[in-house]
């Protein structure tokens, strides 16, 4: 059985007014409910849930509690059952539990192959260890009628024969010395989200656990790059694997992955950090040598794109002398400095990942990508999504490898108001993970 993650950083999702009290843009639920048929997940990541705490300081300082009463959570529920309308009945939903600053992720996922183990229990206020030797708790009932009441198999490797309505996902991560490890889990920190699965009645080959650990990284180079090198200190991340499971690192670094020489696009160095000899890692967003091509947006970086332009700054059409090429045309930031932001890391034990693949989900001109003469290992992805700006405005540039003439007069406005409804929704394509 292939399993496959979509994941997504939904701008915002559940923070309904701005700071000043203003309605924020409404999520578009036909957009979501398209990406989410088209992907065929087995888990959804969000990353980017609101989850204000209630000192109204946005710290740190509540991290791995459940702010039950936010929108953020609240709009989870909701979203948890339109999910169960067009992906099942068996959807669950992880408790989004408060991360660092004004946020929370949330997992879904389908009960029918996959049992949620934690690694944490559910302390009744907080998300706790096991080895500190407090009983499990009750989560407000909502959230609990939101899990399943099953027994954990005996045989899994976390939580053994405890209901997985008293588990709950890990918030901080440790050094192997057991120290609190700064980068990634200080003051005005999201820190990783880490929650694990056991596969329920897998078959022969097939992945038998998952552990997957999200991401939110600092929106500024120097700590967004402290803290994916310090990633690789976590106990979470370095630690050996049980037989058939596949750990999962993924999410929004806030680091550009793509590098340039002034000749040839590469990888971020940095993104080594998870990579490095006897890591196990390998990352599957990865740019791998296409020419830097002066006055061109779009083109060989945007294959990597999964930052989107504002509305108004997004566009087909080229501007002043530039050539704007396909994928990105001008519509995805790879004209700047932080386009490609989101990725995955897998690593297994016991389990083949030399099929694993990760598509950009992108609903302007469809996926996956297709690779044309003059690209050099671009990367194209798999898994199908219709373009969905078709359905309110004719693509004409979309189709041409290459466009270099302005916007027909009245086009541009055309595109802006389809646009509007995918960034409004989020700045970010969605990932989807399969393996």
């Amino acid at each position: 059985m292939t399993t496959r993650i979509l994941y997504w950083n939904i701008d915002k999702f559940g923070e309904l007014v701005d700071k000043r009290g203003r309605p924020n843009p409404v999520k578009d639920a036909d957009y979501i409910e398209k990406v989410m048929t088209a992907a065929g997940p087995q888990f959804v990541v969000i990353v980017e849930v609101l989850s204000d705490d209630p000192t109204g300081q946005n710290s740190e300082s509540f991290r791995g509690s459940l702010r039950d009463s936010n929108t953020g959570p609240q709009e989870c529920l909701k979203l948890l059952s339109e999910i169960a309308k067009y992906l099942g009945a068996d959807w669950k939903l992880v408790p989004p539990l408060h991360t660092g600053p004004s946020e929370a992720v949330a997992i879904f996922y389908d009960s029918r192959n996959w049992y949620f183990t934690g690694p944490n229990i559910w302390a009744g206020s907080l998300s706790d260890a096991p080895a500190q030797g407090r009983g499990a708790g009750s989560y407000p009932d909502q959230f609990s009628k939101a899990m399943s009441n099953r027994k954990i198999p005996g045989s899994s490797h976390n939580n053994p024969n405890l209901e997985e309505n008293k588990c709950a996902a890990r918030v901080i991560l440790r050094d192997s010395a057991g120290a609190l490890i700064s980068e990634i889990g200080g003051p005005k920190l999201h820190a990783p989200y880490m929650a694990t699965f056991m596969a329920e009645n897998p078959k022969g080959g097939d992945c038998k656990a998952v552990s997957i650990i999200a991401i939110h990284g600092p929106a500024s180079n120097q700590p967004a790059t402290g803290y994916l090198t310090a990633l690789a200190r976590a106990k979470e991340v370095s630690e050996d694997l049980q037989g058939g499971e596949v750990r999962v690192v993924l999410g929004d670094f806030n680091l550009n992955s793509v590098a340039n020489d002034g000749v040839n696009f590469k990888l971020n160095s940095t993104y080594h950090a998870l990579t490095g000899a006897g890591s196990g890692y390998s990352l599957l967003l990865e740019a791998k040598g296409g020419k830097v091509v002066a006055n061109e947006s779009g083109g060989y970086p945007s294959f990597f794109g999964t930052y989107l332009e504002k509305t108004g700054a997004a566009s087909y059409w080229p501007l002043g002398v530039n050539t704007s090429k396909y994928p990105g045309y001008r519509y995805t930031a790879s004209s700047g400095k932080n386009f490609s932001l989101d990725n995955a890391y897998l690593k297994a034990k016991g389990f083949d990942l030399s099929k694993a693949d990760l598509t950009v989900f992108n609903p302007i001109v469809g996926s996956p990508y297709t690779a044309y003469p003059s690209s050099e290992n671009p990367h194209t992805g798999s898994r199908p999504l219709t373009n969905l700006l078709a359905a309110n405005f004719t693509p004409r540039a979309a189709v041409q490898e290459t466009c270099t003439s302005q916007a027909p007069k009245g086009e541009q406005p055309r595109f802006d108001n389809a646009y509007k409804r995918f960034y409004e929704t989020s700045d970010h394509l969605p990932l989807v993970i399969e393996f």
